[in-house]
């Protein structure tokens, strides 16, 4: 299986749920370590002192390092997946994966794998949402990321970041908004990857049609 890399959804969704916390008044572009809910220390985007690099509870980092931190950390967790996963998938369904191990660890004894594994797509988002407790309590905050890494693993994209809060940028609004359209030549999916709208995009495909058309009933006349 090819090692996939988590996708900008899925980095969105991440993002939304960590946030960069504890930002330094006195310091803008700085963020300093905190302690979570459940009285981890974190510094950044979500970054604990179970994966390197290594911080303590005066430590304060610049937004590059928070920002780095968060690479280094998906990479561990793609890898996770990627070890784990045994049956191919989408990227919105690895995106979600990666989210939810990144949070929770993504035990190698967790039930999940096995019906991912067997083949129990549909039982997902069921199981995902089980792990939202923290401390033996359940959270708010866990719950609303289980339902969107649900949302996001069946590819209901623009569910997802409803539930998660996030805001879509044009581009990614623009690839949603083309599944199942009618593409002359890749038109469409050119167009989403340089940022233009959805109404943009069915113009160029509206244009490109009928120029085709035209063109197939010049053919015609010349050859009767």
């Amino acid at each position: 299986m090819v090692d996939m890399k988590i996708g900008p959804d899925g980095l969105a969704i991440v993002k939304s749920f960590e946030s960069c916390l504890a930002p330094v008044k006195s310091k803008p572009g700085f963020f300093s370590a905190y302690y979570d809910p459940v009285h981890v220390l974190t510094i950044g985007w979500g970054h604990t002192n179970d994966h390197p690099p290594k911080f303590d509870s005066a430590t304060v980092w610049s937004q590059a390092q928070c920002d780095a931190a968060l690479a280094s950390d998906m990479r561990t967790f793609e890898a996770h997946v990627n070890g784990l996963a045994k049956v191919p998938l989408k990227q919105c369904e690895f995106d979600a994966l990666v989210s939810w191990s990144f949070n929770t660890g993504g035990p190698a004894t967790a039930s999940l794998w096995r019906q991912l594994n067997a083949g129990q797509k549909d039982a997902i988002p069921a199981n995902l949402a089980q792990w939202n407790k923290a401390g033996g309590r359940v959270l708010n905050g866990l719950t609303r990321r289980r339902k969107a890494e649900g949302l996001l693993f069946q590819g209901k994209i623009k569910e997802a970041y409803q539930v998660a809060q996030a805001k879509m940028t044009t581009a990614q609004k623009a690839a949603t908004g083309t599944a199942g359209a009618v593409v002359v030549g890749g038109a469409a999916a050119t167009a989403a990857s340089v940022g233009w709208s959805w109404a943009e995009i069915s113009l160029t495909a509206f244009i490109a049609a009928a120029v085709v058309t035209a063109i197939v009933l010049l053919v015609k006349k010349a050859r009767s």
